[in-house]
């Protein structure tokens, strides 16, 4: 049997994070999801995921400055991340491709190219998410 992989969520709204919950669950991933930074930061101290989703307007919490401050510690520092964002346009100089959310339909998209290539897919018409491997 292969193992499921897992994926660490954070988002500060309830109905995106139930969303993301739902895709990934029926996806067969493993799935460690919180609202709240500090319990997020909390939980990764003995957890490697397989990929991080970040929103990035996590309350008073900027999503770019938690992804850099996990991507220091030595055992997530090699693990991708989506950073989220409602704002298109909000951040696309940083970042390696840029797309809009929520589209919930194409975020399953990057997650599957993701788990079967290994790799991100290229931007496409209809993209949903602020991609970064390095913040």
């Amino acid at each position: 049997m292969i193992p499921l992989k897992t994926v660490a969520v954070v988002d500060d709204r309830e109905d995106n994070l139930d969303a993301i919950q739902s895709i990934l669950y029926l996806a067969n991933y493993r799935v460690f999801a919180c609202q709240s930074v500090c319990a997020f930061e909390q939980g990764l101290t003995k957890l490697r995921p397989d990929l991080m989703i970040i929103d990035i307007h996590l309350g008073p919490e900027d999503g770019r400055l938690l992804c850099r401050r996990l991507k220091q510690q030595p055992h997530l520092a090699q693990v991708p991340v989506l950073l989220l964002s409602a704002r298109p346009g909000f951040v696309e100089a940083e970042l390696n491709n840029t797309v809009p959310m929520p589209s919930w339909r194409s975020l399953t998209t990057w997650i599957a190219c993701w788990h079967l290539l290994k790799s991100w897919p290229e931007p496409h018409t209809d993209p949903i998410v602020f991609l970064s491997n390095t913040c």
